[in-house]
């Protein structure tokens, strides 16, 4: 799969995924809940997602904070399945 450039990123993350940051590496976003179990409610969800897509992001908990790092480790880079995966993570989490 072909890696985006950073024009590519830039554009993706301001245009369709303004809360998801490019640090270089990879693409994250840091979601807030009331609650650890909200928290891992949402994690379930995502695991769900990733199973459907072959795509597995890294996820972080601490406590009611959940934060997703995003890159396709086969192409050293990010693709397309990291875009299409954020799509359908943000239907989950809007904000």
């Amino acid at each position: 799969m072909k890696n985006k450039t950073l024009e590519e990123i830039t554009v993706f993350c301001s245009e369709k995924a303004p809360h998801w940051k490019y640090n270089e590496e990879k693409i994250q976003r840091k979601f807030t809940f009331p609650s650890f179990e909200a928290a891992l409610d949402f994690v379930n969800a995502i695991a769900i997602l990733a199973e459907k897509h072959h795509h597995h992001p890294e996820i972080l908990i601490q406590f009611n904070e959940v934060v997703l790092q995003l890159s396709t480790h086969d192409s050293d880079g990010i693709t397309q399945k990291d875009f299409d995966l954020i799509k359908e993570i943000d239907t989950l989490r809007k904000n």
